[in-house]
């Protein structure tokens, strides 16, 4: 009788003691006592919607898509408000690149055949960045045959008949010729140009490549060709913005910095720091012990895992044994890990979150790097010495350190009956800020919010060349 109660017993006792095990060494290994849901985006992604396809609506999108029909000063900006065809046109994009990583056959020039393109009649699409061609094989669901690409930075769409065209990419120095793709979507040439006569009509500003302002060759080595310059028009309504920092972690730091005895914190501050510890770690909050520093940073540590909450409401983690790591794993894998963190992070907002976009991917030796930046009304919020606001480096298995700066942006313009109306004219703002053109080096010349010590923001025209050139806009005169 007592071998009828033992055996079953022992046997529960293991399956206990198994089930415990798995929880501990997954929790070192992730930073979590149960494994990591993948993500798989917000409740509106059904099987309709794959997870790449959200992936491409909301993180991982270009800087930005231009587009001409190659008549000099008719250049237009696609953007996110463009009846949707922002998001279209670059999941287009994404299975072209899947289309040209099967094709063998090429040509191969240097960056002046890039130079010698810009201008034609079709699509430029920049990614703002050297993307890695193993992320972009991931995104795109294919495995690019030509060994030679290892980034891509630019691709270049000209459409030459109804569902055929030349693809241009940009990887670095070198540009790879494509001839006689297949086109789909929005991509073809008869849909491209009903799309061009719709925003050429509705486009409340009008661009031009450098190239057709002045011969290129004044400005050869200074300024890429199809940097878009704002000429003509004279005055334009952007709105301001309002940027602050997460509620919760500015009240809490706040009024942590006013304790009289870190030993005997009021219940208002203890109030607090159980909200971000129930918001970050869920029902595991209790696993992580508070650390109050002289300064007041605010820290949550285990054995492995420091969140780390600064006096300026800005967040790191760091996870103690990344050292031991041994693989960097697959791309994608790190960014769903990444993810994972960004919604943690992003957890402590009280407010509707707004709009991260991957604006840097980098391949180190163990791990991978992913830098994020805000986006409002389709102009970049930057900080004043640092393009990107969230930078998480990540492997297949865990996010090993993580640095961020939050905010929650909002609408700040003027009321309905008053416009906010700033001088566009590039030529002006360079001369009036005692900048020549051809002094300039420039990448990308484009409007931007600029994160400082203010709340309200107003726009700026950046330059970005080897650094970031910053030049307030000034208000046109009536």
């Amino acid at each position: 009788m007592r071998k009828k109660i033992v055996y079953p017993l022992l046997i529960v006792l293991i399956l206990v003691t198994a089930f415990q095990s798995f929880m501990l060494i997954n929790y070192h290994s992730t930073g979590r006592l149960l494994p990591k849901k993948v993500i798989t985006g917000p409740n509106t992604v059904t099987d309709v919607m794959s997870f790449e396809e959200y992936l491409l609506e909301t993180y991982i999108q270009p800087f930005e898509i231009t587009m001409t029909t190659g008549e000099g000063l008719n250049v237009h900006k696609v953007t996110k408000e463009s009846a949707a065809y922002y998001s279209q046109i670059w999941k287009d994009t994404v299975t072209l690149l899947g289309t040209i990583s099967d094709l063998k056959l090429y040509e191969i020039y240097d960056e002046d055949k890039w130079n010698e393109m810009t201008g034609k009649s079709g699509y430029i699409v920049k990614l703002g960045y050297d993307c890695p061609i193993e992320f972009v094989n991931w995104i795109s669901g294919s495995v690019n045959t030509n060994n030679e690409i290892k980034s891509i930075n630019k691709i270049m769409i000209l459409p030459t008949s109804s569902d055929e065209g030349d693809v241009y990419i940009k990887s670095r120095e070198m540009v790879y010729r494509y001839i006689g793709v297949k086109l789909t979507g929005l991509l073809r040439q008869n849909v491209f140009l009903s799309i061009y006569e719709e925003l050429k009509q509705e486009s409340d500003i009008t661009y031009v490549y450098l190239n057709e302002v002045a011969s290129y060759e004044n400005f050869k080595g200074n300024i890429e060709p199809d940097a878009t310059v704002v000429i003509m028009d004279d005055k334009i309504s952007i709105g301001s913005i309002r940027v602050a920092g997460y509620e919760l972690l500015t009240e809490c730091i706040f009024n942590l910095q006013i304790e009289p005895d870190l030993n005997n914190l009021s219940p208002v501050v203890t109030q607090y720091i159980s909200e971000i510890k129930t918001k970050l770690f869920g029902v595991y909050s209790d696993v992580y012990k508070v650390i109050i520093a002289q300064n007041r940073d605010l820290t949550f540590s285990d054995q492995y895992n420091r969140y780390t909450i600064h006096s300026d409401g800005s967040v790191t983690y760091r996870y103690a044994s990344a050292s031991y790591m041994q693989e960097k794993g697959e791309i994608s894998q790190a960014f769903n890990n990444t993810l994972s963190m960004l919604t943690d992070l992003t957890s402590l907002s009280g407010v509707m979150q707004n709009e991260l976009i991957l604006t840097s991917v980098q391949i180190n030796e163990d791990s991978y790097q992913f830098r994020f930046s805000y986006y409002f009304n389709s102009y970049p919020v930057m900080l004043e010495q640092e393009k990107h606001s969230i930078s998480i480096t990540a492997t297949g298995d865990r996010v090993i350190s993580a640095d961020a700066n939050l905010f929650d942006i909002s609408d700040a313009s003027l009321p309905n009956d008053a416009e906010d109306m700033y001088d566009l004219r590039t030529f002006n703002i360079l001369s009036k800020n005692d900048i020549a053109l051809g002094s300039i080096k420039a990448d990308s010349m484009y409007i931007a919010y600029i994160k400082d010590e203010n709340t309200v923001l107003l726009p700026s025209w950046i330059i970005e060349g080897d650094g970031l050139t910053i030049l307030g806009l000034k208000e046109a005169e009536d």
